[in-house]
């Protein structure tokens, strides 16, 4: 998306944040599932998520 961190789209730049800091706030946590990210993260990241259209969708 960007070739450096102050290049990258606002959202983008502050799901980046979010997600750094909730990984450094359970460090210590390993009850944690597979794929567990906030909510937050997951609603600023969406819209870049690619979109399958045809027949697999």
């Amino acid at each position: 998306m960007a070739d450096a961190f102050g290049d990258l789209p606002a959202d983008l730049a502050q799901a980046v944040m979010l997600l750094a800091a909730h990984y450094y706030e359970y460090r210590d946590e390993t009850a944690l599932g597979q794929g567990c990210m906030p909510f937050g993260v997951t609603s600023l990241i969406a819209r870049y998520r690619p979109m399958r259209m045809g027949f697999g969708a």
